[in-house]
């Protein structure tokens, strides 16, 4: 009887120790699989950062882009601002101007019209070359 129990006591222990052993390689092979994983994990994280650092450089390059863009936009924008307020100060002139002439013209016609009746009623010639005063001042 004891040498039953001796030999169930040595098939446990070598129950045992195998069961120990393929524990060991199970783990040993979960760690070698953990750090397989854990590079992969490293590898792809490089990868995306390298990917974001290539992204925000673009998005920096249109960012300056659409700077420049702005800008350019802006300098024509009061370039033709200017341009416009030139051409409006122009245009007032031009219409003064106009009115001016209009004026004289306006003038220049009540002189004729007087002239012209002032042969018609026989006149004295010192009636007719008086000088005429016009809005604007001016003599005729």
């Amino acid at each position: 009887h004891i040498v039953y129990i001796y030999r169930e006591a040595k098939l446990d222990k070598a129950a045992k120790a195998q069961k120990q052993k393929a524990q060991d390689t199970s783990g040993a092979q979960a760690k070698q699989k953990m750090k397989k994983l854990e590079e992969r994990f490293c590898r792809e994280q490089a990868k995306a950062n390298k990917e974001v650092v290539t992204l925000r450089h673009a998005l920096k390059a249109k960012d300056e882009s659409l700077r420049s863009l702005t800008d350019t936009h802006t300098k024509e924008r009061e370039r033709l601002e200017a341009q416009e307020r030139r051409l409006r100060e122009r245009l007032g002139l031009s219409e003064k101007a106009h009115q001016r002439c209009q004026t004289r013209l306006s003038a220049l016609e009540a002189v004729r019209e007087v002239r012209s009746r002032s042969t018609q009623c026989d006149l004295s010639p010192s009636l007719v070359k008086a000088p005429v005063k016009v809005e604007s001042g001016a003599e005729a």
